[in-house]
């Protein structure tokens, strides 16, 4: 017996789990194994209720603690057993903030004499196989090409890996 409150998640920075722990890894137990441990746990990790529960599953997960958030539309609740988060993400058009790009251009006409020969300003890569000899540029419009591959990008914290136990075998918490 330690002297661990039942339901009390320690952190181990060694690879085994201890007597009286059982690994936070979302496993199954039975109740009447462990009542103890499910009289503070309930089925909020998983499990059935009835003859089975879980323990909480934190493999390659951070914590966030209970309570209350403002968030970007209103209020979060963060109640035990709430799990959220992706290891990865992609971004589409639709969640970047409207913007808008611009070109000025000056009506005139310009001729491929222009300095340094980039015709019309715009940089090789953007020039016509062939420019023409002059162009006549009135209410001209610029429409740039979307670009990406469209593939997922890291998104996790930095980290440190610890093994996580939750105790089944220690002291029952008062409650007040």
């Amino acid at each position: 017996m330690s002297n661990s409150f039942i339901g009390e998640i320690d952190w181990f920075a060694f690879d085994y789990i201890p007597r009286g722990y059982f690994a936070c890894d979302g496993r199954t137990y039975n109740i009447q194994s462990y009542p103890a441990l499910f009289t503070l746990l309930g089925k909020t990790y998983g499990g059935d209720g009835k003859t089975t529960f879980a323990v909480p599953n934190l493999a390659a997960r951070v914590v966030a603690g209970l309570g209350t958030a403002p968030s970007g539309t209103g209020t979060t609740v963060w109640q035990a057993g709430t799990t959220a988060g992706s290891e990865t993400v992609s971004v589409s058009l639709n969640q970047y903030p409207p913007h808008s790009h611009s070109l000025n251009v000056v009506a005139g006409t310009l001729t491929t004499g222009v300095a340094g020969g980039v015709f019309g300003g715009f940089s090789p890569a953007l020039q016509p196989a062939v420019p023409p000899a002059e162009v006549n540029i009135t209410n001209t419009a610029f429409l740039g090409a979307y670009t990406g591959g469209g593939g997922a990008h890291d998104n996790m914290q930095p980290y440190l890996v610890l093994l996580p136990a939750i105790c089944w075998d220690g002291l029952y918490p008062d409650f007040p």
